[in-house]
């Protein structure tokens, strides 16, 4: 944790009203993928597995494997709820 922010208090998260729930997505083509990802900023995380300019420059490659990852129905089709792997729930310290 920065110094600077040690002593902050937490933060102040207030649920907002949605104007209009998402309800419908439309499936996403691996042609729209490389745009997508193109105009994204290059930024990345220790927990990455992949660098971010690898997959931006691969975008062709890897569009079909994201398109299909990304699909509405693997997400609205199946149980609303999610249990993640220790895998996921790893957290990194950097040290200064």
């Amino acid at each position: 944790m920065r110094a600077s922010t040690v002593n902050a208090p937490p933060p102040v998260i207030t649920d907002r009203p949605a104007a209009e729930p998402l309800t419908q997505f439309r499936p996403v083509t691996p042609d729209e993928v490389p745009s997508v990802l193109k105009n994204a900023p290059a930024k990345r995380c220790l927990l990455d597995p992949v660098l971010t300019w690898f997959v931006k420059k691969l975008s062709t490659v890897f569009a079909p494997v994201i398109a299909n990852i990304v699909q509405p129905t693997h997400y609205f089709s199946g149980p609303k709820e999610c249990h993640y792997t220790s895998a996921v729930k790893e957290k990194v310290t950097l040290r200064q």
